[in-house]
């Protein structure tokens, strides 16, 4: 469930005045219009700088997630933006990250999607300690995997799995992967698959997404039958949420889950010789 966005002039004064400790007087405000899971997302221009700031209510179900993120901050990669304040007040969770200029990824282009791989492989070695509470691989996908399968979703790698291409901003030769908002430990190869399935989104043939993603040595490493238990997930989630999505987006996507799930599960197809060296 998304909440509706908040301008930052909209939060309550004592929020506004607890972020102004930390970037002194703020002199503007931008609403970021990318695709975005938080009901405040703005870039400030402060006296100390740019800062792009995210928030949610204290009470939504989009706090926990938020403060997952940020107890993360010291254990993540250079690939996200490094957070540099938070701050909990008017009943307000709202966390400062570095301003990334950049230009969203596409990825039908070969260079965008070198960047973004080598950004997914820098991600892959994060792990973090088991007193962050996060969610896991199995409670979220779990529910739409067939039954006896979720298990195969287990690990200990921090997840993006977002990987919408609004969300992996180019610049200066390096992607930026902004807008984390669930984050979920689970298997490595769980991100390279999400890639693969937003490629699909971008155009690409399924077979051609596979062939990109399968150069992460966890994709290499992952079962035929896990890799199939989650195509088939990707598929039931995105038709579920495709039930109560008016604009028809979900649905797309649910038709490329299930292009991708058809070709991984074809006889004799892509999985079988990958079988042979999983």
């Amino acid at each position: 469930m998304f909440l509706s966005r908040v301008s930052f002039n909209e939060l309550p004064v004592l929020a506004r005045q607890a972020v102004e400790i930390h970037t002194g007087r703020i002199t503007s405000t931008h609403p970021v219009d990318r695709d975005t899971s938080s009901p405040v997302a703005c870039v400030l221009e402060t006296e100390t700088g740019r800062v792009f700031v995210k928030g949610t209510p204290a009470g939504s179900c989009q706090a926990a997630p938020l403060w997952a993120h940020i107890d993360l901050a010291r254990y993540l990669p250079a690939a996200i933006p490094r957070q540099q304040w938070y701050v909990a007040a008017g009943g307000w969770v709202l966390a400062g990250y570095e301003a990334v200029t950049g230009d969203p990824a596409d990825y039908t282009s070969t260079d965008d999607l070198l960047l973004t791989l080598d950004a997914l492989q820098n991600l892959q070695a994060a792990t973090a300690p088991r007193r962050i509470e996060l969610s896991t691989a199995q409670e979220r996908w779990g529910r739409y995997a067939p039954p006896g399968q979720a298990r195969r979703f287990a690990g200990t790698t921090l997840l993006y799995a977002h990987w919408t291409a609004s969300s992996v901003l180019l610049d200066a030769g390096r992607a930026h992967l902004v807008d984390w908002p669930w984050p979920v430990r689970g298997a490595a190869w769980i991100d390279p698959f999400v890639l693969a399935l937003r490629m699909v989104q971008a155009g690409h043939q399924p077979s051609t997404a596979v062939a990109w993603v399968q150069r992460v040595p966890s994709w290499r490493r992952a079962e035929p039958d896990a890799l199939l238990a989650f195509a088939a997930a990707m598929t039931r989630q995105w038709q579920a949420k495709a039930k109560t999505d008016p604009s028809g987006i979900a649905a797309a996507v649910a038709g490329h889950a299930a292009d991708l799930e058809a070709f991984l599960s074809r006889p004799g197809g892509y999985l079988a010789s990958h079988r042979s060296v999983a």
